[in-house]
């Protein structure tokens, strides 16, 4: 990342490949914006150049932390039943 100049543009193939965490990805994509990069996630063709991208660059975050999240429960569910 420090080689990224002001009007560069990251792009991401999918939002689960940016970040571990939606902590994570805040950070990130507030990192890049102070250095006036953007991201771009193309499997949603969202970019944070506008308020709705971040908006929806926010939300989708949130919805695969949430998955991750039931994953992992649903495999320790797993492991036990066995």
């Amino acid at each position: 990342m420090q080689s990224l100049k002001a009007s560069d543009v990251v792009t991401i193939t999918k939002i689960d490949r940016a970040a571990g965490s939606i902590a994570d990805m805040v950070n990130i994509t507030k990192e890049l914006a102070d250095n006036g990069t953007s991201v771009r996630i193309c499997d949603t063709n969202m970019d944070t150049t506008t308020a709705t991208g971040t908006l929806m660059l926010n939300i989708f975050a949130s919805v695969a932390q949430f998955e991750r999240d039931q994953m992992l429960i649903r495999q320790r569910i797993g492991i036990e039943a066995t």
